[in-house]
């Protein structure tokens, strides 16, 4: 559960993958990418929410691949 006081900011920095891309000092590859219904700040708790974020996360692969 999303505590209370959190922000949206809180939910995107829950789907960050691990390790976070923007971090220069790794150059490890992505090993784990976050989805679900938890991890869309717009429609959290939501079916279409847990949709959205397969989505959002099969983007975040291709574009990793540069297969976009």
């Amino acid at each position: 559960y999303v505590a209370v006081g959190s922000t949206g900011t809180d939910i995107d920095e829950l789907a960050e993958p691990l390790p976070y891309p923007e971090d220069q000092s790794s150059n490890q590859p992505l090993q784990i990418l976050f989805a679900g219904e938890a991890t869309e700040r717009h429609y959290y708790s939501t079916t279409h929410g847990a949709y959205l974020s397969g989505l959002r996360e099969a983007d975040r692969l291709l574009g990793h691949y540069n297969l976009l």
